[in-house]
C-alpha cells in the first residue's frame, strides 16, 4: 500500500465525480433533444439517476485496479509531496510583481496602439 493512498482515492474519487456530472448533463440534453422522457416515462426518470452514478463508480472502479493509473497517480502525488513550495511572503512578492508587470505593459501596448492609430487617421487623411 502506498503513503499517499488517500491522496490518490480522493482524486480518483473526483474523476468518478467529474463523469458524473458530464454525464448527467449530456444524458439530460440527449433525453431532451431526442425526447426520451416522453417516450420512457416514468423509466427515463430511473434511468437519468441511475446512468450517470454507474459511470461515476465505474469509472473509479477502473482507475482504482488499472496498475498503469494507479502507479502514475502515486507517483506525481509523492513528487508534488517533494515540491519546495514558495513561503506567503514570496508568493506575495511575485504576485505583486505580476500585477505592476501587467499593468505597465498595458499602458504601454495602450499608448503604442493609440501612436498607430494617429499616424493610420493621418495617412489616411492625406
Amino acid at each position: 500500500m502506498s503513503k499517499y493512498q488517500k491522496q490518490v482515492n480522493g482524486l480518483f474519487f473526483g474523476a468518478g465525480i467529474i463523469v458524473w456530472l458530464l454525464s448527467k448533463h449530456y444524458l439530460e440534453v440527449a433525453m431532451v433533444a431526442w425526447g426520451l422522457s416522453r417516450k420512457l416515462g416514468g423509466a427515463a426518470e430511473v434511468l437519468h439517476i441511475l446512468l450517470p452514478i454507474l459511470f461515476a463508480v465505474g469509472t473509479f472502479v477502473a482507475l482504482r485496479t488499472n496498475n498503469t493509473s494507479h502507479n502514475f497517480v502515486s507517483d506525481a502525488v509523492s513528487e508534488l509531496a517533494l515540491v519546495s513550495w514558495p513561503s506567503k511572503k514570496e508568493t506575495q512578492v511575485g504576485t505583486i510583481v505580476v500585477i505592476v508587470t501587467v499593468i505597465v505593459a498595458g499602458i504601454f501596448l495602450g499608448i503604442v496602439d493609440l501612436s498607430f492609430m494617429a499616424i493610420v487617421k493621418t495617412v489616411i487623411n492625406l
